[in-house]
């Protein structure tokens, strides 16, 4: 019987065991699959403690492009404040998200440069207001503006009162000079650097002793940012003020329908490239915007398709590749336009043997096995591996003999200090060394004809050969699964899962097993209690 790993973080200890973090379990130990039950997510405490969450640069400046429907050019896009290092794989780490004067100075140049773009272009407020201006003094059209956009940025009605105070502030302005555009282009500013706006702010109804319950609005940014990364649009927000959120089926529909929504589509593939390390990878030029295309179309499938298995992301047969990434491949042209092609079986790895995950694996000009191991753990297994490395180690150059072929050049498993650590992490990349540094595909390693690769790996001590079967091995362990929900769990919250939020992470395993795709999970979360409640540390 296999054995269940999934109560807890995996530590790979450097002598050799396996150990994981917040729970009882060793290595040994079996579980019952009765076990693995949903009812943690029905509880309002599931999510855990909550911080305030402050829009990252690329929650900004996507949320700028749609809410006023300009896109911010280069020259803006450099203003937007960059986010800091995060403990998370995501940019929302909450203890990360700080507050400083630089910060107040840059949310105002990008403010200011954004707003100039809004005013200059007509069409777009004409679209969102409903209305053309007759002249700098349109106290009408402007209000409908404000009205209208300023609920979807403040995700709350704008009313009369607040309209005619920003119309008495501006279109003095607009008239002395001109032009109506001129008032825009400062409530477009305003907004910009308004709390409400920038900040994700919970204070729902306090309960002494329980968790916070939210308020409708407060509920659909929640269900709004876990199903796009977005503030909500205008249909969620109608539902909220009809009181249609309070009920888990009300939530489940909207966020079925945003997950429907390109939005849905492009956070998914932020958070997988996230998750799987490529986001920020360099890439040769000639390959760069082919791979993340690859990728994204192999996500794009896993979000929009409820009947789909999340981790068919392992074991996916058909891959979308362009002529020139074919051609890098040595595959067959798809012809003259990129498009879905079968790959051939010892390929059938999906994102595994892409160029966006193979990248990472890229060293020393070639490959290292052990990076790509410890990839692998860190990432797919949500593993880590304690301690520093060792004193004396060259991570500089390949190790061993040069003229060596690598299963002998990377031995370090069967050296003592070492072992623990490399027999984990090794045997998993060297069963991916038929891809190259991008996903080329080879039998022998690089100016070494007499050095042939087998393909042969293991995982977790179940031997493989090569990346398609690393792929299916990868697809049925528990691990895998209920690191992908701990990623979904941690891009929502803004945090690091700790061991108090282990029995919620067995949740979302449970439901994964029941149901399968991303969009699942995506929905068990809108449904649970929890994404109504606010719990504070």
């Amino acid at each position: 019987m296999r054995t269940l790993l999934g109560l807890g973080l995996l530590l790979v200890g450097c002598d050799g065991t396996m150990i994981l973090s917040g729970t009882g379990l060793d290595a040994g130990d079996e579980v019952d699959a009765g076990v693995w039950s949903t009812a943690a997510l029905s509880t309002p405490e599931a999510l855990g403690p909550t911080g305030l969450q402050r829009l990252t640069q690329r929650q900004l400046t996507r949320a700028s492009a749609v809410l006023f429907g300009v896109t911010p050019d280069v020259a803006t896009l450099q203003l937007a404040p960059a986010d800091s290092p995060s403990s998370t794989a995501f940019d929302n780490d909450v203890e990360a998200l700080t507050f400083s004067l630089q910060l107040i100075t840059d949310y105002e140049a990008f403010a200011w440069a954004f707003a100039g773009q809004v005013k200059s272009n007509v069409p777009a407020f004409v679209a969102r207001a409903g209305c053309t201006p007759m002249g700098p003094s349109d106290e009408l059209c402007f209000k409908r503006y404000v009205a209208n956009v300023g609920r979807l940025v403040l995700r709350r009605t704008v009313d009369d009162a607040e309209q005619r105070a920003l119309a008495r502030a501006f279109l003095p302005i607009a008239i002395a000079d001109g032009n109506f555009m001129s008032a825009v282009e400062l409530v477009v500013a305003t907004w910009l650097q308004h709390p409400e706006f920038l900040y994700r702010i919970e204070a729902g109804s306090p309960t002494p002793g329980a968790p916070v319950a939210l308020s409708q609005q407060e509920i659909a940014v929640r269900l709004a940012f876990l199903a796009t990364g977005l503030p909500p649009d205008a249909l969620l927000l109608d539902a909220a003020e009809t009181g249609a959120l309070a009920s888990p089926q009300g939530r489940a529909l909207q966020v079925q329908r945003l997950l429907a929504t390109p939005d849905a589509v492009a956070h998914g593939q932020y958070l997988h490239s996230r998750w799987l390390g490529f986001a920020d990878r360099l890439f040769p030029a000639n390959l760069a915007a082919d791979a993340r295309l690859e990728t994204n179309a192999l996500v794009e499938q896993l979000v929009t398709d409820p009947q789909r298995d999340w981790m068919s992301l392992f074991t996916a047969d058909e891959t979308f590749v362009t002529p020139s990434l074919a051609a890098h491949y040595g595959l067959p042209s798809p012809g003259v336009a990129a498009r879905w092609v079968k790959a051939p079986p010892e390929r059938a790895a999906g994102v595994l043997s892409h160029a966006t995950f193979a990248a990472l694996g890229a060293k020393f000009g070639d490959t290292s096995p052990t990076l790509r191991g410890y990839e692998a753990i860190k990432r797919l297994l949500c593993g880590s591996l304690p301690g520093d490395i060792p004193d004396g180690v060259d991570v500089t150059a390949p190790p061993g003999d040069p003229s060596a072929c690598k299963p002998q050049r990377y031995a370090m498993r069967t050296t003592p200090g070492c072992q623990g650590c490399h027999e984990r992490m090794d045997p998993i990349g060297l069963g991916l060394e038929q891809l190259g540094s991008y996903g080329e595909w080879r039998m022998t390693e690089p100016n070494k004809p007499g050095c042939t690769i087998s393909g042969e790996g293991a995982l977790q001590g179940q031997p493989f050969v090569g990346p398609a079967a690393l792929g299916r091995l990868l697809a049925k362990e528990p691990l895998v699964a209920r690191c992908a929900g701990q990623h979904l769990f941690e891009s929502l919250n803004g945090r690091k899962a700790d061991p108090a939020d282990g029995p919620t992470l067995d949740a979302l395993y449970a439901q994964y097993r029941q149901t399968r795709s991303y969009g699942s999970l995506v929905l068990s979360l809108a449904r649970s209690p929890a994404i109504t409640f606010k719990t504070t540390r």
